[in-house]
């Protein structure tokens, strides 16, 4: 059902309260309260996922990513946002990136590589920082291929790069093998 604007500002308060609370048992509570408060909070959802995912419960926090990117997707579908420079459009951009890291938690790294390929295709500015993840989980998931194809079009995408370290030894050991 639709929450009223009351719940919805209520839902608000309480994720704006989780955030600055130390106790994670507390800060679990409060999110808990705010999405029922508001069934649509995803930012309520989002916090929640996170705690889940540094708790290690990857089964749990992958349906809560999952559930975030349901609920997301369609608010900018037909609509073109400047990606992440838009704060309401970090709730997708994180559960694209948290299911992503999950994905590779579960050593799913070929599944977790093409959910970061599809994020840097969504947001190219790549604000947080997948591009240099996608080869190494191809080489992690032992698809040579795929992370040789990316290296090549890498400099193309991102002439003026950061020489990130662990990236370059991807680079290198890629050429090697």
């Amino acid at each position: 059902g639709e929450s009223s604007p009351r719940s919805k500002e209520v839902a608000r308060g309480l994720v704006n309260t989780a955030l600055r609370i130390r106790s994670p048992r507390k800060k679990i509570a409060l999110l808990r309260t705010a999405l029922a408060r508001d069934a649509d909070c995803s930012t309520a959802r989002i916090e929640l996922a996170d705690v889940e995912f540094q708790h290690g419960n990857w089964r749990v926090c992958l349906a809560a990513y999952d559930e975030v990117i349901a609920r997301e997707t369609p608010r900018w579908h037909e609509r073109h946002p400047e990606w992440w420079i838009d704060r309401e459009t970090r709730l997708l951009l994180r559960a694209l990136y948290g299911r992503a890291m999950t994905l590779w938690h579960q050593g799913r790294h070929g599944d977790a590589a093409l959910q970061f390929e599809a994020l840097l295709s969504l947001n190219s500015r790549d604000n947080q920082g997948v591009r240099f993840f996608i080869p190494l989980l191809h080489l992690l998931d032992e698809n040579t291929e795929a992370a040789s194809r990316y290296f090549e079009r890498y400099t193309d995408k991102f002439p003026d790069d950061y020489p990130e370290p662990s990236f370059l030894f991807g680079c290198a050991l890629c050429l090697a093998l």
